[in-house]
């Protein structure tokens, strides 16, 4: 997992639950592991991978 400039920035997914992304992979098609964070600001113990294109075009960037 390579440095990004998404590394650690938060993201509301379509279905409204709050993602941050804590890696990104680098590739043709790159994709992001991302952990959901609680009411209480806390992370997920699990990470999911989503590709970077759709948290780009279809997720919204939420206010730090």
């Amino acid at each position: 997992m390579a440095s990004s400039p998404y590394m650690y920035k938060r993201f509301i997914l379509p279905s409204g639950k709050v993602v941050e992304v804590r890696g990104v992979e680098q590739g043709a098609n790159p994709e992001v592991a991302v952990r959901e964070v609680n009411e209480h600001d806390q992370l997920a113990p699990r990470e999911d991978t989503l590709t970077l294109r759709f948290l780009l075009t279809r997720c919204k960037k939420a206010l730090s």
